[in-house]
């Protein structure tokens, strides 16, 4: 039986504008930073990388888990690629996403009470 917790974290969910507003709001900032420190970053890889790895972290906490994020951090990853805004096109892109179907499976059946009394 898989780890409650670790399928929580990796379900499907929807994710609320204020959320994608959020995520938006740390991409556009980190890259706004990068093209702002442009030739100092590039000598400080290590610390480039790291700050990558921390925004994917943040992102992943804001949005929850996708393969597009996935994508973002490899090219972040490649040098030279690096200088393209990709954690705001992320951002974006999930902005413009609709939203996923509710997942009923864990939903009350009709009728039921939401928080049963005991």
């Amino acid at each position: 039986m898989p780890n409650p917790m670790l399928a929580y974290l990796i379900r499907k969910k929807q994710v609320s504008r204020r959320r994608k507003i959020l995520a938006l709001i740390i991409a556009a900032t980190v890259d706004g930073l990068r093209l702002m420190c442009g030739g100092v970053i590039g000598f400080l890889d290590p610390l480039d990388d790291l700050a990558d790895f921390v925004t994917a972290l943040l992102l992943w906490l804001v949005l929850g888990p996708s393969w597009a994020m996935a994508a973002a951090l490899i090219i972040e990853l490649i040098p030279g690629l690096g200088i393209f805004p990709s954690w705001t096109a992320l951002a974006l892109v999930v902005l413009a996403m609709p939203q996923p179907a509710v997942d009923t499976a864990d939903a009350p059946p009709d009728g039921a009470e939401k928080h049963p009394t005991h």
